[in-house]
């Protein structure tokens, strides 16, 4: 009976620690849940607005149910950042909420990425690859631009991320979801395609023996669930285009090739996107993503998770090809797909095994603080010493610590074969020392000096000077010239040459539907004086200099139009604003 009773005992006991397991999984589900949704709040204050053309023909597309053909490859884009838009009280905040909801969304599926990958894997696991993603800094230069590549590189994330997740559980619906967002981020953007490459995890078995035969228990569901998110563009495409079958029109695709036909010569010329790019803005991540892969594959693990290794490689090796054909070299924002598969792949080399039992934790606490805590006294001593010597801090780190901190680290990744709490102390404090000053950069200039918001204001400046005196209504007539745009420089370009993305700005800022005909845009200052005449205009923007040469060559013009217009000038002197006078408004 004793022997029963212990056997029983057993039992009861595992059952027990079952049941704890469950609860803090439940439990750090929900806590990685708020964690989302604080987040999503928080990145939704502060932000800037689109202010590239790309965004603002997207937000044109989206506002005024457009299509499209040319880019029909976006419109799971367009639509998804109608839906804010149309939800929030402004188009601009809809905006802002929209790009926080992807930034948020791609770093809670990254914590969780991270954490299922390996069984042994830890919450510490998902905290770190969270960490390397704010650590990137487009999450600051692109503060509120909702870039169709920040939307791919969601559904990429959301792509990888339901692979890894049937991988871990082999619950048949995530594989009709992984059918659907196949599609789905395909009609992102194109280069999603590569994130693909994961599915040849399904050609093996558990075994890990390659088949062709393997994938046909997983095509079926796979196609199902592809077909279905064709049903879901048929009926967006029905209720905001009246075109059912839009997103998969020969035509469509035969314009999106199209759109990509360029007849050569560069713009700018290719370059090497890892010593650019890949060995510069995110080295540390970058190294220990390729180290860490190529430790792993020495242990034992399936090839159905060594495949997503493949997916950044082989997204670069694409946009380094590309620059052959699009004429613009290199530019950041194609490899962000990529991004969220590199933070959540960077910390699988750590292969620490909790302690078991009261001691054993407290052992592993007590190395994280100090740990922390060194970080801290390091950063004290750097900064004392950088302006001992009248040195730069951010050189400092760039040249003296970073590397420093990057030999310790790739040292102990490739010669410690077993880890221990000392060497997972020593692995915390340089990526966290590396890692704090890029989120503290990202957050000084999202919300100390946000640099985007900033671009905003200056490239609004017209609008928003003269924002309680604008007329909002769809039938407005405007009238404005290319000089306040290119009078200014690069970075503080006011306004756009683009007829389309002044539009669209008005349109975003006061949610109207204007189309091509309410804007008159004079290219040339030659041509203000008889188009400024042809029409009876709600309002008129002008430079200062366009304002300078009516009164130099045509100071007639000028005179009518002072008697039929009100007249008004920014802070800075810099434009002017009219308005019909009552007696002559319609």
């Amino acid at each position: 009976m004793s022997g029963y009773s212990k056997i029983n005992d057993k039992i009861i006991s595992l059952e027990e620690y079952r049941g704890n397991g469950m609860k803090r999984k439940n439990l750090e589900i929900i806590v990685s849940i708020l964690f989302f949704i604080a987040l999503w709040i928080g990145l939704s204050f502060n932000t800037g607005g689109p202010i590239y053309s790309d965004e603002l023909l997207y937000i044109e597309i989206g506002l005024n149910n457009e299509s499209a053909p040319n880019y029909g490859n976006r419109y799971f884009h367009v639509y998804l950042q109608k839906l804010f838009m149309a939800v929030a009280p402004t188009p601009l905040i809809g905006i802002r909420v929209y790009w926080a909801f992807l930034i948020a969304l791609t770093a809670l599926m990254i914590y969780w990425s991270a954490r299922i990958f390996l069984k042994e894997n830890t919450a510490i696991h998902g905290l770190l690859a969270v960490a390397i993603f704010f650590s990137y800094k487009f999450i600051s230069s692109y503060a509120g631009v909702t870039s169709v590549d920040i939307a791919a590189m969601l559904m990429s994330t959301a792509l990888v991320f339901t692979y890894l997740l049937y991988q871990r559980t082999e619950k048949k619906w995530l594989l009709y979801g992984l059918g659907a967002l196949i599609f789905l981020a395909f009609k992102t953007k194109e280069t999603t395609l590569f994130s693909n490459i994961v599915l040849i995890g399904f050609f093996f078995d558990k075994q890990g023996k390659f088949a062709f035969r393997n994938i046909l228990a997983y095509l079926k569901s796979l196609l199902i669930g592809f077909l279905g998110g064709i049903g879901l563009f048929i009926v967006l495409d029905s209720i905001f285009l009246g075109q059912p079958f839009f997103a998969i029109s020969p035509t469509t695709f035969q314009e999106v090739f199209q759109n990509y036909a360029y007849t050569g010569g560069f713009r700018k010329e290719p370059v090497n996107w890892y010593q650019i790019y890949l060995l510069d803005d995110i080295m540390i991540p970058f190294l220990i993503f390729l180290i860490g892969g190529i430790k792993l594959s020495t242990r034992q693990i399936t090839p159905q998770k060594k495949i997503v290794w493949a997916f950044p490689l082989l997204l670069v090796s694409f946009i380094t090809l590309n620059m052959l054909k699009i004429p613009w070299g290199f530019i950041e924002r194609f490899y962000f797909p990529a991004l969220p598969v590199i933070a959540f792949l960077a910390p699988q080399f750590i292969s620490l095994k909790v302690p078991s039992g009261r001691k054993g934790r407290l052992q592993l606490v007590v190395i994280i603080l100090a740990a922390l805590m060194l970080v801290v006294i390091m950063r004290q001593f750097g900064m004392a010493y950088v302006e001992q010597i009248d040195w730069n801090y951010g050189k400092f780190l760039e040249s003296i610590y970073f590397p420093i901190l990057l030999s310790v680290l790739l040292g102990l990744v490739i010669l410690v074969e077993k880890q221990n709490l000392l060497t997972f102390g020593i692995v915390l404090f340089c990526l966290v020392s590396w890692i704090m000053p890029q989120i503290s950069y990202n957050y000084k200039y999202i919300y100390v000096e946000p640099t985007t918001n900033a671009k905003y204001q200056i490239k609004y400046h017209p609008f928003l000077a003269f924002q309680e005196d604008i007329p909002a209504s769809n039938d407005v007539k405007m009238f404005t010239t290319v000089t306040i745009y290119q009078d200014s420089e690069e970075e503080t370009r006011m306004f756009s040459d683009n007829p389309y993305d002044i539009l669209g700005m008005y349109n975003m800022l006061y949610d109207l539907r204007t189309q091509r005909d309410n804007l008159t845009l004079a290219y040339h200052q030659e041509d203000i004086p008889p188009q400024v005449l042809a029409d009876q205009y709600d309002f008129i923007i002008l430079s200062i200099d366009d304002w300078q040469y009516l009164k130099r060559e045509f100071p007639e013009i000028l005179a009518e139009l002072e008697q039929n217009y009100s007249t008004q000038f920014d802070e800075d002197q810099s434009l002017v604003f009219m308005k019909p006078n009552s007696s002559t408004s319609n």
